[in-house]
């Protein structure tokens, strides 16, 4: 086991987790997931709260001193995931964010979500499925992408290795939305924006590449496109070249729109 010093920023559940209290958590010393600085710990509090701990660790001076200025991405996750549920779009439930230190991570900023008890992410479950069942859940999942949009939610990395299918039979075909460090908030709808346009991109692409043809053009049209808006859909994915400047460039602009509309609201 290795320990993790945090002090939680903000709460939204009445557990002993407030803000400003100190909490040291023994966790596993090999993590469930790692992904460049990201690191998922699962995590038993108490008797049988199962929590997922997410680190975006290696925080230094630099980064600190540029979160003071952009935010932490704990924080907008924990924030988006709290304003998904309480439009009531299913995503995991977030508990907690804070900052923190450990010999192993360093300085670190991390995000404490309720655990869904047998999840895969949907690339992990369609090949087990019939082409009628994924074609059902893969409309689930644009349906909850075009919600998520009306509500004024930019995801920013719309993969369906970001959406997760539980074991339970009454909600197995239901998806939930997670890793939303890259989210934007807006006042409102932003069907039809440039950041709707990024997303349905990345759905696509991911549909494709995990599901092969034949299933985004339903998926579109159960987010609501008719045939001219999809067409025009396949031809950003057709003609999208990604680099890291674009990627820097669009992050910027989508920030700073967020900026802008949230406050004329």
């Amino acid at each position: 086991m290795t320990a993790l010093a945090i002090q939680v920023r903000e709460s939204r559940v009445h557990l002993p987790y407030t803000a400003g209290h100190r909490l040291v958590v023994e966790v596993p010393v090999k993590p469930l997931k790692v992904d460049r600085g990201t690191v998922v710990f699962p995590w038993l509090a108490g008797a049988a709260e199962h929590l997922m701990l997410k680190i975006y660790g290696e925080m230094g001076v630099f980064n600190w001193l540029r979160k003071q200025v952009v935010g932490y991405r704990a924080r907008r996750e924990f924030e988006t995931l709290d304003r998904l549920r309480s439009v009531g779009i299913p995503c995991c439930e977030p508990m907690f964010w804070g900052t923190g230190r450990s010999p192993v991570h360093g300085l670190f900023e991390m995000v404490a979500t309720r655990e869904i008890p047998g999840a895969q992410t949907m690339a992990e479950r369609m090949p087990s499925l019939t082409p009628e069942a994924r074609a059902e859940i893969l409309g689930h999942v644009y349906e909850a992408l075009a919600r998520m949009h009306h509500a004024g939610i930019f995801h920013g990395a719309f993969y369906l290795t970001n959406v997760l299918l539980g074991s339970d039979p009454a909600t197995a075909n239901v998806p939930w939305l997670v890793d939303l460090e890259k989210s934007v908030s807006f006042a409102g709808d932003i069907r039809g924006s440039r950041m709707a346009d990024f997303d349905l991109l990345c759905a696509v692409s991911s549909t494709f590449n995990v599901m092969g043809g034949g299933y985004a053009r339903g998926a579109l049209e159960r987010y609501g496109l008719d045939e001219p808006e999809i067409a025009r859909v396949f031809d950003i994915v057709k003609r999208s070249r990604s680099s890291k400047f674009n990627r820097y460039r669009r992050r910027a602009e989508f920030i700073a729109r967020g900026v802008v509309s949230r406050l004329g609201a």
